[in-house]
């Protein structure tokens, strides 16, 4: 009786991870990445200091997967931001929305309560540019595609839930940047994301 008590009270995180990455269940994630808040400020010959800008930014990184093995889900992943400058005593700001929608595939290393993945995925991309000067608004749209690949960390909450952190990888491509010269645009990098993942 009491080994049935022990068993019941600790059951390994391991059978919990196979719950939740079992074939046939369904992943449901957000994530956030691009956190920023900044200000640009200068001064001259040791006078105080005059803020010039304000920069602000957040993404936000939804997935649904299946799994189709067990460890293994694909599925369809987007992306929806936002960034915002602004500039002291001026009336002129800029704000930039971001879209990407697409998909990819995800595996889970089995190795206990804290499980490693890898990730890759891709899809298309948009951005909005919208700029308020004196002399009016200007709206820019620019479309192109992105790829990306990386690894995280997936800490075991429950067979539901988990809480995750993904150092990722990305390639973004946009064509007609600049549609007078045939201009075009690529841009790749690192990105950190935490967020969370519900197994349905």
């Amino acid at each position: 009786m009491k080994i049935i008590v022990f068993v019941l009270l600790f059951m390994p995180a391991s059978i919990l991870m196979a719950q939740s990455f079992t074939k046939g269940n369904y992943l449901l994630s957000g994530e956030i990445g691009g956190l920023t808040y900044e200000t640009n400020a200068t001064r001259i010959n040791d006078s105080s200091w005059v803020e010039n800008s304000k920069h602000t930014q957040v993404l936000l990184y939804p997935k649904v997967g299946y799994f189709v093995f067990d460890q293994l889900a694909i599925g369809i992943e987007g992306m929806i931001g936002i960034e915002h400058y602004t500039w002291p005593n001026t009336t002129s700001t800029y704000t930039g929305y971001y879209f990407q929608g697409g998909l990819f595939t995800r595996y889970y290393v089995k190795t206990g309560k804290v499980s490693p993945f890898l990730e890759a995925g891709g899809g298309l991309y948009e951005i909005k540019h919208l700029s308020k000067i004196s002399s009016g608004d200007i709206t820019s749209i620019f479309k192109g595609s992105i790829l990306h690949g990386g690894a995280g960390i997936s800490i075991i909450l429950s067979e539901k839930a988990s809480l995750d952190a993904t150092l990722v990888y990305q390639r973004l491509f946009l064509g007609e940047v600049d549609s007078f010269n045939n201009k075009e645009e690529k841009t790749s990098g690192p990105s950190f994301r935490i967020g969370a993942t519900f197994f349905l």
